[in-house]
């Protein structure tokens, strides 16, 4: 008898008390209706009537709790006054004063669609009824849409029960109709196509309707359950509500049948699913001394649901490291791994199991998006199905997945979708998270949280968490791009990337590193880090685009040692192909200024012969120093840009050609250098027509004057005056002077032109 007992308290013990369920609640506003969706976990019925306040749905269970404190943030409080709900009875009240009609049917499974609608005048207010004065033989759309499942064209077709004017929709109370009192055929098509008409107005649905319709389709599966269905599998209309895409199991889309793909059974891939209804505490223990069997074998199922109550609480490497213990043991292996390196923030590796889910109206589409690799993955996405499952998904992974989430759906175009996956991870969440700062800060998906977002990295940075080095990365990024650039970060920085040496994060924070010292002038340990890159993870095209950056900077702030030293060094000489034909040029072009041909040659002709060619002009101008005119000429012939005339100039100067290069310069607008080759051709016209005042005085200066030609003709009769003589004084020393400067200011703009 103590035995008993004894057994019978420790029943008791283990017993798992009963919990209530919270039923989450949702809201949208409509042009024409307002919705309310209950989202419950297991099946549910219910009646609905009319009440003297507005309308009240009462279900057939009590010991659920429905969250009612967000139903009014995206509905106003025009059609739905308020809502309250009475546990004990199970009652949900709406208050309304508005002339409206109400309607409650199944949107998915175990969802509750519940829309307050204006009253049209074809409403005869018998919205709850089911009599045969509705339009519709099965009453109102309470099951949006009714079933039909018929597996044989001699089969009877059920439909709904109704007893006393309320509609009792369940999946269980589905009766035969008698082949006497069966409605037309055309009938009921005619019915079931206006149930879809309005649902698809309403945004509730979409239809397909394929062509090569089949007589004979076959039964359509339980929703959620067993394999997607074939394409051999013929149907007439295929719908898909935007609360359960899966209502009836179908594959989406040629593009995925056409590649060979199929949607993954639901219950693989529901987090709802994954665990059961004891704690989680006592699951997980459960299932780790039930790993072993009496002969000490590994039990599959046990290992299953040991996974599984992993990835429901978010903990991926814990389910990998199952996984890797017990390899080659479970079917769904390779997916289960894929989400557990999802949520571990991890990269998916390949074979990817969820290529082409994202396409499929299930939570594959979610966890297809957040693997995603490039914005192509995402072409065929269904977006509905994204954000459907994603609202269903439980808090914690919500806050977990979601910023990835969005930031994919943003970079792949769907801003909208973003958003609202943004503001769900946002108030599943108490505080914002690293990961949801990260996001904000470095997207404009959320505009009024952006500067809060940035100002908030540092917290994020100093949390040492899983995104520490993406904020630092985004810090340090946005002081470049402000040219703000804080020391001690980028030695925070450089720290951080030490400590994560080998890992691809450690990498992008040497690189940015790398940036940031660049920017600082500080080119050496630019450099330095820039040579750490060589041979690791980072692409090589990285590598080379931040060579180019440093090389940038130096011509920018003028760092001529530091680009010499560059050029120089042994140890870069070999990198120049590396760089980019921009910075190539640019460097080039800068030497050349400074006069140090030699350096800009070597760097040119590292880029190759082709490249060469394509930089005519600059070859043109080593040319001119090596004191080949001809050349240069020739590099730049039939170009007719100004620097290229200007180059022609020049080189037609050295070939003693000064009355074309002073046309040439005068094209350019270059009127000095244009009158110094005119006061060099020695043609007085030309200096007339190009001179200065300083050429045309020195020419008028040779021109003789009457008096003196007089002297000339008659030299006899001349008399040697002191004003004479002060005057040759005067007018010789003003001749040697203007020769002088003229002299030197040829020669000194001949070399500044080159």
């Amino acid at each position: 008898m103590t035995r008993c007992v004894l057994l019978l308290l420790v029943f008791c013990f283990l017993t798992p008390p009963a919990r209530a369920e919270t039923v989450r609640v949702l809201s949208g506003e409509h042009d024409e209706f307002s919705r309310i969706v209950l989202v419950f976990k297991r099946p549910i019925n219910w009646t609905y009537r009319t009440s003297d306040t507005g309308f009240e749905i009462v279900l057939d269970r009590t010991d659920v709790l429905l969250d009612l404190s967000k139903v009014f943030d995206l509905i106003p409080r025009d059609r739905i006054k308020s809502v309250s709900f009475d546990a004990n009875t199970g009652t949900l009240s709406l208050e309304s004063d508005c002339n409206c009609v109400l309607e409650v049917f199944l949107a998915g499974t175990n969802t509750l669609a519940i829309d307050v609608a204006e009253s049209d005048q074809t409403d005869t207010g018998q919205a709850n009824s089911g009599t045969p004065s509705s339009p519709f033989p099965f009453g109102r759309s309470h099951l949006a849409p009714p079933r039909l499942e018929v597996s044989d064209p001699g089969d009877t077709p059920a439909i709904p029960n109704s007893e006393m004017g309320v509609v009792a929709a369940t999946r269980d109370n589905l009766v035969p109709l008698p082949r006497s009192t069966r409605p037309a055929h055309t009938l009921l098509e005619t019915s079931l196509l206006r149930q879809l008409g309005r649902a698809a107005s309403q945004g509730l649905a979409t239809i397909d309707i394929p062509e090569g319709a089949r007589r004979n389709p076959a039964k359509p599966n339980d929703v959620g359950v067993g394999p997607a269905r074939s394409a051999d599998e013929g149907k007439h209309v295929a719908s898909a509500t935007v609360f359960d895409r899966s209502f009836i199991s179908q594959d989406s889309g040629q593009s995925l049948r056409a590649a060979g793909f199929s949607c993954l059974d639901e219950s693989l891939l529901d987090p709802e699913q994954w665990s059961g209804s004891y704690s989680e505490a006592f699951r997980v223990g459960w299932a780790r001394l039930e790993l072993f069997d009496g002969r000490d074998q590994p039990v599959p199922a046990v290992i299953e649901v040991l996974v599984r109550e992993y990835l429901s609480n978010g903990f991926g490497a814990e389910a990998v490291t199952v996984l890797d213990e017990f390899p080659g043991l479970l079917e769904q292996e390779d997916l289960y791994r894929t989400i557990g390196q999802i949520l571990d923030g991890r990269s998916v590796r390949k074979p990817n199991p969820l290529l082409g889910q994202e396409s499929c109206p299930s939570p594959g589409a979610v966890w297809a998006v957040v693997a995603a690799g490039s914005q192509n993955s995402l072409e065929n996405v269904d977006i509905d199905a994204v954000q459907e499952w994603f609202f269903r998904f439980p808090a914690n992974l919500r806050r977990q997945i979601g910023p990835r989430l969005a930031s994919h759906l943003y970079d792949g175009g769907f801003a909208d979708a973003a958003t609202a996956v943004r503001d769900s991870t946002e108030r599943a969440s108490a505080d914002p998270s690293s990961e949801l700062t990260l996001l904000d800060a470095t997207t404009d998906i959320a505009p009024h949280a952006q500067l809060s977002a940035q100002s908030a990295l540092s917290d994020v940075i100093a949390r040492n968490g899983a995104v520490s080095a993406a904020a630092m990365h985004q810090m340090l990024s946005d002081a470049i791009d402000r040219a703000r650039i804080d020391p001690e970060q980028v030695v925070l920085a450089e720290a951080m990337a030490f400590e994560l040496t080998g890992s691809d994060e450690g990498d992008d924070l040497v690189r940015i590193a790398s940036r940031a010292r660049a920017h600082l002038g500080e080119f050496d340990i630019a450099l330095q880090h820039h040579e750490s890159l060589i041979g690791k993870t980072t692409p090589t095209d990285q590598i080379d685009t931040l060579l180019s950056e440093i090389v940038d900077q130096m011509v920018r702030v003028e760092d001529d040692v530091a680009l010499l030293r560059f050029m120089e060094s042994p140890v870069h000489g070999h990198v120049f192909t590396s760089l980019e034909d921009r910075t190539v040029g640019d460097a080039a072009d800068h030497l050349l200024g400074l006069g140090l041909w030699k350096p800009a040659e070597r760097l040119l002709m590292a880029k190759g012969r082709t490249f060469a060619d394509n930089n005519r002009l600059l070859m043109a101008r080593v040319a001119l120093f090596r004191q080949d005119p001809s050349l240069a000429l020739t590099l730049v012939a039939g170009d007719r840009g100004q620097e290229s005339r200007e180059v022609r100039a020049l080189a037609l100067s050295d070939l003693k050609e000064h009355a074309a290069a002073a046309a040439l310069f005068d094209e350019n607008a270059d009127r000095d250098t244009a009158g110094k080759e005119a006061w060099l051709s020695g043609d007085r016209d030309l200096i007339d027509a190009f001179g200065t005042e300083i050429e045309k005085s020195f020419s008028e200066m040779r021109r003789p004057s009457n008096a003196e030609e007089k002297e000339v003709r008659d030299p006899d009769t001349t008399e040697i005056s002191l004003e004479r003589i002060r005057g040759d004084i005067e007018r010789s020393r003003m001749l040697r002077d203007n020769i002088v400067a003229l002299l030197n200011t040829a020669e000194s703009a001949q070399h500044e032109t080159r």
